[in-house]
């Protein structure tokens, strides 16, 4: 029998009292939904050699009560200033919640809040019966205090699956990038993919946004794509993410040149990184002609700092494409945009994000023309691939190229809203990143803070533990007492935390006080968890501390 998500079993068995106090935030979301169907076949790249192809069956939508549904949908999020829209997150809720027992989930994603609303249906498809394999990024080039959210997600999935890939379902935290040892890198990845959901097998969600209410998830605009019944793509991802969890290394830390992209109808899935010196989305870039007929451009870029595609941009403007650029005020450099040639290619700023201002986060390409040699082609290029050399050659990274003129239809109804926003700035003039050090930087930290909450997550932990010092238990907003465990063991001790005399917890009229009496140095776990309730969202973090018998005091590690 599987344990429920609030089991204990699986952490310390030392209880005592901590604060907490978790929430749930009022979200208003908008979602825009299209069915497409497939289109003309990519052309061939040009920076490597010809790719395999799989076959797949033609693309519909059906109709008909039980029949297996085949095609792509296409989401956009529209928050507002303050509030975050859902609808992105929603629908993979959605999917997650219907698939079967006995189906597989598989999800990679590079930032989860501990209390979104994923993580709990995740946790719910986990006891119905559904295998559920998650792996995360670790967070470890951010700074501490804002890594804890990963952290958390971690800790509350864990919790229930476990962290052995020898089990059905587990949740893993790589150290950084699952495929390279840079450490500049990071699993910036943004997928899940489903073995049956709903009315559909071989189901592949990508996105462009973290999990997080955020001005890079939820609360800045992103985009999606779903992807029914292509099983060919599906175990193109299925590969993938068996090399993420088991950190598989390859040559030079090319992955581009191990796992080749296949392409299934329209679709062509790019796995990174890419160290053979050549740019996946410039090379393909070059195959535009813009001389053949007319031929627009338009590209929208969260982090912008990567010269060969910006160079290839220009290059196109000049030769007579109709060249758009949409960027980031924090995320390009003034001088990295006056290169683009404003003159030729139109480039429009978007704001910063603040809790006053909405900003994009979505990273894509639209082709309409001559693409590869061939004329009135419609191609669009979307995925958590950033245009910085970082996302090229460190990161685990996905970018999906879709030759299919409803996926592009939909994604050019979403560029010219955003394109036309009064808050979108004409030329370069807001561009304001310090370099392309700080760009390379930002992508890879996406710490942007702005959407408030009508209450908090309180992380903070004491910065000191003393001897017999308590750890004060609160009433939460909704008047529940919140629970938590502490785990003890020696300094340099190897292995799982463990439960010792030496660490014990003594509750003395309802204040709980940690007692540390042992003469050797101690390794102390605070873990904090939150059961929850209708108005009360579970959450779940762990802290360490270091005790020192002689200074009878207790730090942050």
């Amino acid at each position: 029998m599987r344990p429920t998500h609030f089991s204990h079993a699986k952490l310390g068995r030392v209880k005592r009292w901590a604060l907490v106090v978790a929430t749930a935030a009022t979200l208003v979301g908008l979602l825009s939904g299209t069915t497409v169907q497939a289109g003309s076949p990519p052309p061939v790249d040009p920076t490597s050699s010809p790719r395999p192809t799989a076959s797949s069956p033609p693309a519909s939508d059906p109709k008909a009560p039980g029949e297996l549904r085949i095609g792509r949908e296409v989401l956009f999020n529209y928050p507002v200033p303050g509030t975050a829209d859902l609808a992105l997150s929603n629908r993979l809720v959605e999917l997650i919640n219907g698939t079967p027992q006995g189906e597989r989930i598989l999800l990679s994603f590079f930032v989860i809040q501990a209390n979104h609303p994923v993580i709990d249906a995740l946790l719910g498809a986990y006891s119905r019966g559904v295998d559920v394999q998650v792996v995360l990024d670790s967070g470890d080039g951010q700074k501490a205090k804002k890594n804890a959210a990963i952290d958390a997600a971690f800790a509350r999935l864990a919790e229930s699956f476990g962290s052995s890939t020898g089990n059905a379902s587990f949740a893993r935290q790589c150290n950084r990038s699952c495929i390279t040892d840079e450490p500049a890198s990071i699993n910036h990845n943004k997928f899940a993919a489903f073995s049956r959901t709903e009315n559909a097998t071989d189901v592949v969600f990508q996105g462009t946004g973290n999990l997080r209410a955020d001005g890079s998830g939820d609360s800045a605009y992103n985009a999606a794509v779903v992807i029914y019944g292509d099983a060919a793509t599906y175990q193109q991802y299925v590969g993938y993410f068996q090399d993420l969890y088991s950190e598989r290394r390859v040559s030079k830390d090319n992955y581009d040149g191990y796992r080749r992209p296949v392409t299934s109808g329209p679709v062509t899935a790019h796995f990174f990184p890419r160290t053979d010196d050549k740019d996946t989305l410039a090379g393909w870039l070059q195959t535009v002609n813009c001389s053949a007929q007319p031929t627009t451009v338009r590209v929208m870029a969260a982090f912008f700092s990567r010269i060969s595609v910006r160079n290839t941009l220009t290059k196109l403007a000049k030769g007579g494409c109709a060249v758009q650029v949409l960027a980031r005020q924090e995320t390009i450099t003034r001088d990295f945009c006056d290169r683009l040639d404003p003159s030729k290619v139109a480039v429009k700023i978007a704001p910063k994000p603040t809790k006053d201002r909405v900003t994009i986060h979505a990273k894509y390409v639209l082709v309409n023309g001559n693409y590869g040699g061939l004329n009135d082609r419609t191609v669009t290029w979307m995925g958590s691939h950033n245009f910085t050399d970082n996302a090229l050659e460190r990161n685990d990274e996905t970018f999906v190229e879709f030759s299919d003129a409803q996926v592009n239809t939909a994604f050019a109804g979403n560029w010219d809203r955003l394109w036309n926003d009064p808050a979108m700035s004409a030329g370069c003039g807001r561009a304001g990143a310090k370099d392309n050090a700080a760009v390379e930087r930002g992508g890879d930290t996406e710490i942007t803070k702005i959407a408030r909450r009508s209450q908090t997550v309180k992380r903070a932990m004491p910065k000191i533990l003393r001897e017999r010092q308590a750890l004060r238990p609160v009433q939460t907003a909704q008047g529940r007492k919140l629970r938590a465990t502490a785990v003890c063991k020696p300094l340099g001790a190897k292995g799982r935390l463990h439960r010792q005399a030496a660490c014990r917890v003594v509750i003395r009229k309802g204040v709980p006080t940690l007692l540390l009496d042992s003469k050797r140095a101690l390794r102390v776990r605070v873990t904090q968890r939150a059961k929850g309730s209708k108005r009360l969202l579970p959450f779940t973090r762990s802290a360490d501390y270091r005790y020192r018998p002689k200074a009878s005091a207790a730090r942050r590690i």
